[in-house]
């Protein structure tokens, strides 16, 4: 029996054996995989659109009153949220591109420079929130 003959071919997406329901089967699939798509780019969109809009605010209302400069407490808040924004910009896209099975698309330079404020962000962070903790 010959694998052609039954519907299948090489290099082509011609997979069917001539049932319509191994149709139905590949377009469910494959509306299920968009459907996963989806949910794994629109929820870490609305975090990363809710910590760009929040750190910016801080950052804003820091800045813009000089009564709020006075405390080192809100010097180490900016502190932290100046680290998040960068981490809500450049870490949290990658991190759904990794989700989407998409691996990373701007070389090798680009990958060490952004590991290397990712990480020097994240232990900004992490060493603001444990000065503030230690303030208190």
């Amino acid at each position: 029996m010959d694998l052609q003959s039954q519907g299948y071919t090489n290099g082509t997406q011609n997979f069917s054996t001539g049932n319509s329901s191994d149709n139905e089967i590949f377009t469910s699939v494959e509306k299920e995989a968009t459907a996963v798509i989806v949910v794994v780019s629109i929820i870490p969109s609305i975090i990363i659109l809710t910590g760009i809009i929040g750190n910016i605010s801080v950052i804003w209302v820091i800045a813009t009153y000089s009564t709020m400069r006075q405390s080192v407490m809100n010097m180490y808040i900016l502190n932290m949220a100046i680290a998040d924004l960068i981490l809500n910009l450049l870490g949290l896209p990658e991190v759904v591109q990794m989700a989407l099975n998409r691996g990373w698309l701007l070389g090798e330079p680009a990958c060490k420079a952004m590991r290397y404020i990712m990480v020097c962000s994240l232990y900004v962070s992490i060493l603001s929130l444990l000065a503030v903790s230690v303030e208190r």
